[in-house]
């Protein structure tokens, strides 16, 4: 654990809390029942255990949108050469299930890498599902899918929610055809295990579109561009999606849970956790969660 002490000298005034006891490596069912039993005054909150939180009269609060669920295709792997392939994969996502069921409406289904509060332009790239049309791009493919091996899927084995996004990425291709493998990436393998498509999940460097977009394809592997004005980086976040290299599935908030005695707190928009003005006090009957 970690004690951060008010300093009476600050040159901004001193703050309103003594002291902070801040503990780490907790999981997240840990720092649920914490909360839950009165044993912490602020927690992360997995998007997936927010409501189920609030339905135990725990305070919540979340962000805007600062999380990206995206699936990426191994360039070099021929089960994914195919672009009707890769695009039929991504009509066959029910991406509103990911975010209402998986993540429990804490998700905003994805077209887009950049969520619309950052962008204001994420409306223009589609998310609906089309079992119809995925059926037709995968007979139009050089994929024999029936006599296929299965597609290999890679998650992070050390993220629940996103296990549970694979198994359900998984679910809907096997309702168009597509034989899924869902296997784990662990942190302390020795070899990188062989898959044709990652599930990645990034956090979104900053509230700029130019910083955010600039950061986050190079982390997808992805070339530089050119993002001097609107339209290039309007054409920078088109490319790859346009050529199904990446297929954007959900935006996530960022949630937290608060005891009773927190006071004044703000969930900044873009997250993280603002404890300059927050204060302690005694609880308060029939606080509710905030929004």
């Amino acid at each position: 654990m970690a004690v951060f002490e008010a300093n009476d000298s600050c040159w901004a005034g001193r703050p309103f809390v003594d002291k902070i006891g801040l503990t780490t490596g907790v999981s997240s069912d840990q720092q649920a029942n914490a909360i839950a039993f009165d044993q912490a005054d602020v927690v992360e909150l997995p998007a997936s255990d927010v409501r189920r939180a609030a339905q135990r009269g725990v305070r919540t609060a979340s962000s805007d949108s600062v999380e990206l669920f995206a699936l990426v295709f191994e360039a070099s792997r021929p089960a994914v050469q195919d672009a009707h392939f890769r695009q039929a994969i991504s009509l066959a996502i029910d991406r509103s299930s990911i975010a209402d069921v998986i993540l429990q409406k804490q998700g905003i289904p994805a077209g887009s890498l950049l969520p619309n509060w950052i962008s204001g332009y994420a409306h223009l790239f589609p998310v609906a599902a089309d079992l119809p049309r995925a059926r037709d791009l995968l007979a139009a493919s050089a994929r024999e899918n029936s006599r296929s091996a299965p597609l290999v899927l890679l998650y992070d084995s050390g993220d629940a929610e996103a296990h549970a996004v694979a198994d359900r990425v998984a679910v809907n291709l096997q309702e168009v055809g597509i034989k899924v493998q869902v296997s784990v990436q662990t942190a302390n393998a020795k070899a990188k295990p062989m898959a044709d498509v990652r599930l990645v999940r990034r956090r979104l460097a900053a509230p700029d579109p130019a910083a955010a977009l600039s950061d986050l394809l190079d982390s997808l592997g992805e070339p530089a561009a050119e993002m001097g004005t609107t339209e290039q980086i309007y054409g920078a976040e088109r490319a790859p999606i346009d050529a199904f290299r990446v297929i954007p599935l959900v935006h996530v908030s960022e949630s937290y849970g608060l005891s009773p005695q927190v006071r004044d707190w703000m969930a900044p928009r873009w997250g993280g956790w603002d404890l300059a003005d927050v204060w302690l006090g005694p609880s308060q009957a029939g606080g509710g969660n905030s929004p």
